[in-house]
């Protein structure tokens, strides 16, 4: 067995030999090596773009996700700019219920109107700084108010329906209605105004 092992080795590297020595051999080889360097030219060549397209690739995708969450923010805006066009024309409501100036004058012509409305002869009228921003809870600040005013009980009532569907928002602190011996009745009114300073100053 070890004599025939060794021959048949012995062929085959004489085999080998011849075969080197071919034509078609010889080509073979060349072609296989050409390939060969061929391939890894151009695994050499494209790694660089390979890298690049994965990295655009990459960039790519997370600009998608930018663009996305963009879209989502844009949405939310649109839908916060149509519920500020729905409120928008309560806020003009708002401004003159309680506005960033005390307006005392307004609430004083508003008040003569409501009286002289409703039959109702307004006495006397005062209005006095109560308090000013920061000092409560709140930033608003205040003033009080008190009237007193004469007339028939139709009229009194009619006065102070007027008075609570004022645009200029009051807080009625307290009513006092008295019947006079003459005929018709007296009434008195306590109450307070605020407003909401823009600078928050304290009212002198």
């Amino acid at each position: 067995m070890a004599l025939d092992y060794k021959n048949s080795l012995s062929r085959y590297r004489r085999y080998l030999q011849v075969s080197h020595k071919q034509p078609w051999v010889q080509a073979s080889l060349y072609t296989v090596l050409t390939l060969g360097l061929v391939i890894v030219l151009l695994v050499s060549a494209l790694k660089p773009t390979l890298i690049t397209i994965a990295g655009l690739l990459g960039q790519i995708k997370q600009d998608q996700e930018i663009e996305k969450r963009l879209d989502e923010k844009i949405v939310v805006v649109q839908k916060a700019s149509e519920e500020l066009r729905l409120v928008e024309p309560r806020l003009e409501i708002v401004d003159r219920a309680i506005p960033e100036d005390v307006e005392w004058s307004d609430f004083v012509n508003q008040i003569q109107q409501t009286a002289s409305s409703s039959g109702l002869l307004l006495g006397s009228f005062t209005l006095n700084p109560n308090q000013a921003a920061g000092e409560s809870e709140s930033d608003l600040a205040s003033w009080t108010f008190s009237l007193s005013g004469e007339g028939d009980y139709a009229a009194v009532k009619a006065f102070m329906g007027d008075l609570a569907k004022m645009r200029r928002l009051s807080v009625i602190g307290g009513v006092d209605i008295l019947k006079r011996t003459e005929g018709g009745v007296t009434i008195n009114v306590s109450g307070a105004i605020s407003y909401l300073p823009s600078n928050h100053e304290e009212i002198k």
